[in-house]
């Protein structure tokens, strides 16, 4: 049995690269809306282009993460 997440909403930190990146890209082949974030470009655009919102930000500054959110 394959988990589906279509109408979900997902937020991922962490996806320039390694786990964060794979974790984007699986709930987003099981119909999740994600939204990505990473304080390195190095990856977003590859994540883009399969129809993940990216942005870059540093959530440490509270400010960039509030932002980020809204």
């Amino acid at each position: 049995m394959r988990i589906q997440f279509e109408k979900k909403t997902i937020a991922v930190t962490g996806v320039a690269g390694g786990i964060g990146n794979a974790i984007a890209k699986g709930f987003a082949s099981r119909g999740a809306t994600v939204f990505a974030c990473d304080r390195r470009t190095d990856g977003l655009d590859e994540l883009a282009a399969a129809g993940i919102a990216v942005a870059n930000v540093d959530l440490a500054d509270r400010q960039a993460a509030a932002a980020w959110i809204a």
